[in-house]
């Protein structure tokens, strides 16, 4: 069972090749993925994008996270596709999902260290003894407000969800270990309602 990749929608995917195909961005894959630069533009782009992983990535709140908002229920806010590029690197490529249309748009385009990160973090889950015995579908939680972003395993047929922090987070989580969503929830609630008061224009009185 272990881990499943679930296939990204295909708006999402032409869209964001769409965006690869334009020139300037050609110009700069033809140094980092030669792969994509190749693509057609005219024949269809989207032929010649071949992500190496692909995922919903789901955002909370400051607010949310205070209110002590279940994790789990936190909404699609993109997918992000995991591009190869050479010397065995990632790029990371994000759509973001209109909440009221279900349209995807091309978002952004970054190569720091996040892809290979949660590439280490899904790898190293796979071996793992409780989600190699469980049915799990990749996700990822986003909190960007606190910095925490996590690998969520979303259990299937009953399983309990796992969250996986991936390095930097919040100094209240272990990167790596293996959290359940109340457990999460207990954790992070603390955390938001401090940030909350840090920002508070009325903290300390006159």
């Amino acid at each position: 069972m272990s881990i499943s990749i679930p296939d990204a929608p295909a708006a999402s995917v032409d869209s964001l090749a769409a965006a690869l195909s334009r020139h300037p961005l050609r110009a700069y894959f033809a140094k980092v993925a030669p792969t994509i630069a190749e693509a057609d533009p005219v024949a269809g782009p989207a032929l010649g994008l071949t992500p190496f992983l692909s995922f919903g990535v789901h955002a909370m709140g400051l607010d949310e996270v205070a209110a002590g908002k279940d994790p789990a229920q936190a909404g699609i806010a993109l997918w992000r596709h995991l591009l190869p590029a050479i010397g065995g690197k990632l790029l990371a490529a994000d759509t973001s999902v209109d909440q009221q249309t279900g349209e995807h748009h091309f978002a952004a385009l970054t190569d720091g260290p996040f892809a290979a990160a949660l590439r280490a973090e899904v790898d190293r889950a796979r071996h793992e003894p409780d989600v190699a015995a469980g049915d799990y579908e990749l996700a990822v939680l986003q909190i960007p407000a606190l910095h925490v972003a996590a690998v969520w395993l979303r259990g299937r047929d009953g399983q309990a969800d796992i969250f996986i922090p991936i390095a930097p987070t919040h100094p209240v989580l272990s990167p790596g270990e293996h959290y359940g969503t109340d457990e999460l929830r207990r954790t992070l609630q603390p955390a938001a309602e401090a940030a909350l008061a840090d920002d508070d224009p009325d903290k300390g009185g006159a």
